[in-house]
């Protein structure tokens, strides 16, 4: 999701992977992380990698899917079968899951921040 707008942007700008980090001070194989998806960048990276590639937070938003987008039998269906993969898949999922939670308590920490 993200990854695929910074990917987009960062390619119709005709820049490199190694550009684009030079310049949002996060290094090459961070930016390629970012883009595939295997990590999620903090709300301070986000906020220098779209000031380079000059993309509004808008685009964010908007690709983000609204409540009604969401399947809760589905979401459900899939934790059904989490349960069942071994314990290494396990760990690969806590992992994944722990950072999309730290990345989110940071936003909402940003976000209070600015507030007051």
């Amino acid at each position: 999701m993200i990854g695929d707008i910074i990917r987009k942007a960062r390619i119709s700008k005709g820049m490199t992977t190694t550009a684009l980090a030079d310049e949002a001070k996060v290094t090459q194989s961070m930016i390629s992380r970012y883009e595939s998806g295997k990590v999620l960048p903090t709300p301070a990276v986000i906020k220098r990698i779209f000031k380079v590639l000059e993309l509004d937070a808008k685009k964010l938003e908007s690709s983000v899917a609204s409540d009604s987008d969401f399947d809760q039998k589905e979401f459900d269906m899939k934790l059904a079968r989490a349960r069942s993969l071994s314990v290494e898949e396990k760990k690969a999922i806590l992992i994944m899951v722990n950072s999309f939670l730290k990345n989110r308590d940071a936003e909402i920490l940003i976000s209070n921040w600015k507030r007051n």
